[in-house]
């Protein structure tokens, strides 16, 4: 018996796999995987530095206060410790969070290095990380309802591959820039979780009511992170005061306002009562007067500016990179391409969006950012003037990935993430940039190596030779170290070990 007739029909047309705009999908399943390795891989390259800066804080917070618990906790509200250098003396700064993630650091030398050959990396910095990239992962997926999981983690995981990150996996600072880094991914994902829902939806869902109220507490606590947190959080309420007039929905506006009163009554009230109570102190009067920021000053103005749009295409592969020219022009070709298919697509739908209301928001949330990190520079001037500061990228992490959060916006609202075809080719491009930014990382490097923290790599390496000596031979190499890094010294080969 002969095979079945077949239609003319199927015989022309592919199963759905076979599609052309399905042919390629499984790329939206191994980008992500792709980009998390380059982390992982970059991590594994990375050699250890630590600031000379954290030398006494790690010492402060790793050493046991004997004292149980409330001992160990004491130390987060004693600010003198957590913004010295050598526990000299410093003005306060409202950052309680991030004194915390630094004793959550310093213990967790001691702990990961009883099982592995863990080093002197930041714990902090690996998990605050995840859990960017996962409040990334919901955030796109409320976004755009009905988006593929593997599309989603595709955005999600790739500013795991910002330079500006990778620079930091063997650095050992402090934890405030990627709490902030944290906040950015958390903020955008309450906002897309929120403006499609009022205040009276929420109140009718008990579920929803609790997690919101769990958000807007977290918030709270994140503006105690860092300056460039509590930053954020205004500007995102700003933004939502005027998009409010609009819709007519101020649930977002109070989602972020509850934050920033909180911030304001925690600087002054509880976190004085906090120090004092805790660590016997009267917290001083924080910075000079804040005006003084906002003095405009066209040199600084100028190089703010040019160290932002340098941060902006760093995080697209870093293409002013020496040696990746090419690499950088086949993904703005693809780029290009895929820009032709979304514009020819929006010529032919009727009533499509302006431009103008599309690029409107992220533009004017950039303008507020920009006019914040200005006032930064104006405060700490290196950080635009020294170029192992502008390329090593730790101040720089909130303002990256709220540049790439805005052009995700504005690709969702052209509608560019609605076809399959698209996506493949934005995985495409995706990937050129993440193998571009994860080469940058490595050439970033020998920048720093070279810039202000050159004494301090070239001393490490004789304490990582030092720490392998035994315990004699060490006690007599350690009275050629200065004391900060003497003591430092000591207590790492005590409470650590051999690797750092």
């Amino acid at each position: 018996m002969g095979p079945a007739p077949t239609s003319p029909d199927s015989r022309r047309t592919p199963p759905p796999f076979r599609r052309p705009e399905h042919r390629f999908s499984r790329l939206l399943t191994l980008a992500p995987i792709l980009f998390l390795a380059l982390f992982a891989l970059d991590n594994l390259r990375a050699p250890t530095l630590v600031h000379p800066e954290a030398y006494g804080r790690i010492v402060f917070y790793g050493t046991s206060a004997g004292r149980g618990l409330r001992g160990e906790l004491e130390k987060i509200f004693d600010y003198r410790k957590g913004e010295s250098y050598f526990f000299g003396e410093k003005i306060y700064r409202a950052r309680l969070l991030n004194y915390a993630f630094d004793l959550l650091d310093a213990k967790s030398l001691r702990f990961l290095n009883a099982f592995a050959p863990y080093g002197a990396r930041s714990a902090s910095h690996f998990l605050l990380t995840a859990l960017a990239v996962l409040s990334l992962f919901f955030a796109f997926k409320s976004l755009r309802p009905g988006l593929p999981a593997s599309s989603a983690a595709l955005l999600a995981a790739f500013p795991a591959t910002f330079p500006q990150l990778l620079v930091q996996n063997g650095f050992y600072f402090r934890p405030a820039k990627i709490l902030s880094f944290f906040t950015a991914a958390f903020l955008f994902l309450v906002w897309t979780k929120l403006r499609t829902t009022d205040f009276k939806r929420l109140l009718q869902d008990k579920k929803k009511f609790i997690l919101w109220l769990i958000s807007v507490g977290l918030l709270g606590l994140l503006t105690t992170a860092d300056e460039q947190a509590i930053v954020m959080v205004a500007v995102f309420l700003l933004l939502m005061i005027a998009v409010s007039f609009r819709t007519r929905n101020f649930l977002p506006v109070l989602s972020f306002l509850l934050p920033a009163l909180y911030f304001a009554v925690h600087t002054l009230f509880i976190d004085p009562w906090l120090a004092a109570k805790f660590a016997g102190l009267k917290l001083d009067g924080g910075y000079p007067n804040p005006l003084r920021l906002f003095t405009l000053a066209p040199g600084l103005l100028t190089a703010a500016l040019s160290v932002s749009l340098y941060q902006l295409q760093a995080v697209f592969g870093d293409p002013l990179d020496s040696g990746r020219w090419a690499l950088a022009a086949l993904a703005l070709a693809l780029f290009l391409l895929l820009g032709r298919r979304v514009f020819e697509n929006r010529r032919r739908t009727k009533n499509a969006e302006p431009l103008g209301d599309i690029l409107r928001p992220p533009l004017a949330l950039l303008a507020c950012l920009f006019a914040a990190f200005y006032a930064m520079t104006v405060r700490h001037p290196p950080i635009v003037a020294w170029p192992d500061l502008t390329r090593g990228g730790y101040y720089y992490l909130p303002l990256a990935l709220c540049f790439y959060l805005c052009f995700v916006h504005v690709l969702h609202r052209l509608g560019f993430l609605g076809k399959p075809a698209n996506r493949v080719l934005l995985a495409c491009v995706l990937i050129l940039w993440a193998v571009g930014n994860f080469l940058a990382a490595a050439s970033a490097r020998q920048v720093i190596a070279t810039g202000h923290l050159g004494a301090a790599v070239e001393l490490q390496a004789r304490m990582r030779k030092d720490l392998a000596r035994p315990v004699d031979d060490l006690e007599r190499a350690a009275t050629s170290y200065p004391p900060g890094e003497r003591l430092f010294l000591h207590w790492y080969r005590t409470h650590v070990g051999k690797t750092f």
